[in-house]
């Protein structure tokens, strides 16, 4: 495999990662509002819950 070739390979694999962490980021936001909205869990289960820090539920 020649060198462009496996820096493009490397580069795509990173983005793909990066898309990966940024969606499960998204999914974490979606679900800790949907929670603060409609249930009646503090901050402080809605973090152990979901595994948000409380300081980024309370923003």
């Amino acid at each position: 495999m020649g060198i462009i070739k496996t820096i493009k390979m490397l580069a795509k694999e990173e983005g793909e990662v990066e898309g990966l962490e940024k969606g499960r980021e998204e999914e974490k936001v979606i679900i800790v509002k949907h929670l603060l909205k409609n249930s009646g869990f503090d901050v402080e289960k809605i973090s152990f819950l979901t595994g948000v820090a409380k300081e980024f539920i309370e923003k």
